[in-house]
C-alpha cells in the first residue's frame, strides 16, 4: 500500500512494511512513531511531485481542503501506479478525497484508522525527511500559503465595512443593559447587609470596587481602610463608609453570601471595563472615519458618533445620486 501525503512542498507517497502495522494493537506504538530512526526503518519515500510556485501550492491547497483531486495530483497518482503496479492500494486520509479519486482514476483508495496514524507519524517527522530535496524553511513556507489562503477566503463587501461599528455598537448596548441589571442586583443583595453604603457610593462600577473590598462589613481592619482611602480617593466619603459601618442597621451575612455577592461584584468590574475598552476603540475607529467628529468624540457617546456617521453616510448616497441624474440629464440636454 502507498499512502498519500500532502505538504506545503508537494505530493509524496510513502510505502511501509506490513509487520509495522501489528504495532497498532501493541501499547508501544506510539513511542514507536515518535522514534524517527524506527520511523525511517519501516516507512520509504517512493515517489515525489513538487509544486513549481507558490500559487501552484495555493491552487492545489485550496482543491485539497475541498476534497477535489486537480489533474496535476491524479497525473502524479497514475504514474505511480503505471510504476510500482495497478495492483496496489492507495491510502487517503480524506474520506471525501478517496472517494473523488476512486470515481476520477477509477483506482483502489482506502482510508481508516491505521492510515490516518501513519499519516501523523509521516507529518511529525517530513521535515527531516524533505532535508534533502527541499533546501528552504517549511514552517516559512506554510506560514507564507496559509496568509494566502486566508486572503482568498476573505471576502470584502464594500456596502458593510462598517458591520464591526455596528457590531460593536449592539454589542455595547447589551452590555449596558447587562451592567445595570447586575449592577442593581449586587445593590439589592448588600443593602441587606450594609443598607448605608448604597446612599454614599451612587456609581455602580465604584459601589461593585467597594463591595468586593470590604466584603463583611464587621471584618473591616485597618488595611481595608487605608486601602479604602485609596479607593474612594475622597476621605470624607471613605469616613463616612467606615463610620456608618461601624453603626449599620443592615443584618448579618453568611460566608456563603459574602463569596456569592463578590463574585456578581468582580463580574461587574470586569464588564465595565470590558465596556470601556469597546468604547474607546468604536469612539477610535469613529473619529479615524469621520474626522468632523474628531473633536467631539470625547463629549459624545459612541452611539451617537456612530448614528452620525450613518447619517453622513446617507447624505454622501443621497448627493451622489443627485449629480449623477444631474449629469444625465445636462447630457440628455446637450444632446450627441
Amino acid at each position: 500500500m502507498l499512502i498519500l501525503f500532502e505538504s506545503i512542498t508537494g505530493y509524496s507517497l510513502f510505502s511501509f512494511k506490513e509487520e509495522f502495522t501489528h504495532s497498532l494493537i501493541q501499547g508501544d506504538f506510539q513511542n514507536q512513531i515518535n522514534n524517527y530512526e524506527i520511523f525511517f526503518q519501516n516507512f520509504k519515500l517512493k515517489a515525489f511531485a513538487p509544486f513549481r510556485s507558490i500559487n501552484h501550492a495555493l491552487k492545489e491547497s485550496c482543491r485539497i481542503c475541498r476534497s477535489l483531486a486537480s489533474e496535476y495530483l491524479q497525473k502524479f497518482i497514475l504514474n505511480s501506479f503505471y510504476l510500482y503496479g495497478d495492483q496496489i492500494e492507495l491510502g487517503v486520509t480524506d474520506a471525501r478525497l478517496a472517494i473523488h479519486i476512486n470515481k476520477t482514476i477509477k483506482k483502489k483508495v482506502t482510508t481508516n484508522d491505521e492510515i490516518l496514524e501513519f499519516s501523523r507519524g509521516i507529518r511529525l517527522h517530513f521535515e527531516k525527511i524533505s532535508g534533502d530535496f527541499f533546501y528552504r524553511d517549511i514552517c516559512k513556507a506554510q506560514l507564507g500559503v496559509a496568509h494566502l489562503y486566508s486572503q482568498s477566503k476573505m471576502k470584502l463587501n464594500l456596502e458593510k465595512t462598517d458591520s464591526l461599528v455596528t457590531q460593536s455598537n449592539f454589542l455595547l448596548e447589551q452590555l449596558d443593559s447587562d451592567l445595570n441589571f447586575f449592577t442593581m442586583l449586587c445593590k439589592d443583595w448588600y443593602t441587606w447587609h450594609f443598607p448605608e453604603l448604597i446612599k454614599t457610593v451612587k456609581d455602580g462600577y465604584l459601589f461593585a470596587l467597594v463591595v468586593k473590598l470590604i466584603g463583611n462589613r464587621k471584618s473591616l481592619n485597618k488595611k481595608k481602610t487605608e486601602e479604602l482611602k485609596i479607593l474612594i480617593i475622597n476621605e470624607f466619603v471613605s469616613e463616612e463608609i467606615i463610620n456608618s459601618s461601624r453603626i449599620s442597621i443592615g443584618s448579618n451575612i453568611s460566608t456563603s453570601d459574602v463569596s456569592v455577592i463578590e463574585r456578581l461584584a468582580s463580574l461587574i468590574i470586569n464588564l465595565s471595563e470590558f465596556r470601556n475598552y469597546i468604547n474607546f476603540s468604536l469612539c477610535k475607529k469613529s473619529s479615524n472615519d469621520n474626522p468632523k467628529f474628531k473633536s467631539n468624540n470625547r463629549r459624545k457617546s459612541s452611539s451617537q458618533i456612530n448614528f452620525q456617521s450613518r447619517i453622513l453616510k446617507k447624505f454622501n448616497k443621497i448627493s451622489s445620486v443627485n449629480n449623477s441624474n444631474f449629469r444625465f440629464r445636462k447630457g440628455s440636454f446637450q444632446g450627441p
